[in-house]
């Protein structure tokens, strides 16, 4: 018995270890799919609030909780089968059922409202989440000196800090109790590169 109970809590430490870096590979995925976007809105001539708009929007999976509008997120249907059926039965259920977020109709309705703002204030009135603003971008050029008719290329960077769900520092500590107040977090960060097409047939001016 000492020696499972032994066993089980490296095990839970191995599982535990994968899981977060499964979570943060997800994450990083979707800065890579944040830069793309972002890098695609910068090479046809948007300004940087466009190109800040469009990276914030492909990253939402990454944005937290949405903080405007306050809306209710729990699935009524699933809770109210959660109220009624046994494990067994509601398990069953929800694999029966394809379940919708209730953000998501409001996600579809006020995306192009975010799009189509002039400026964050209003923008944030449509459509706003609590970790929006821990993402960040930076774009970069390279001119290509031995094609004269080529513009170079630019290089999207975007960066968030992730939360680890298991704090490494208290665990290496020997802190099994109550884990600090800040969770601990990594850097995750994603480019892009892309062929600079806008300065071809446009003039930059809002950049």
């Amino acid at each position: 018995m000492i020696e499972s109970c032994i066993v089980i809590v490296f095990l839970c430490l191995l599982f535990l270890g994968l899981f977060q870096l499964i979570h943060a590979n997800v994450a990083r995925e979707v800065l890579y799919h944040a830069a793309a976007r972002a890098a695609r809105a910068k090479t046809v001539g948007f300004n940087r609030w466009m190109v800040e708009k469009t990276m914030r929007v492909a990253a939402i999976p990454n944005a937290g909780s949405l903080t405007q509008p306050n809306i209710a997120t729990s699935d009524p249907i699933l809770a109210t089968a959660l109220a009624a059926l046994r494990p067994g039965p509601f398990w069953d259920f929800a694999l029966r059922s394809t379940p919708q977020s209730p953000t998501l109709a409001v996600e579809l309705a006020r995306i192009p409202s975010y799009m189509a703002s002039p400026n964050n204030a209003r923008a944030q009135t449509m459509l706003d989440y609590a970790d929006w603003n821990t993402i960040s971008s930076s774009i970069s050029s390279t001119r290509v000196s031995t094609d004269p008719s080529s513009a170079g290329t630019f290089t999207v960077l975007v960066q968030q800090p992730h939360s680890l769900l298991v704090a490494l520092k208290d665990l290496m500590a020997g802190n099994l109790g109550v884990p600090s107040q800040d969770p601990e977090k990594i850097l995750l960060g994603a480019h892009y590169d892309i062929e600079a097409h806008y300065p071809l047939y446009l003039e930059d001016q809002t950049w």
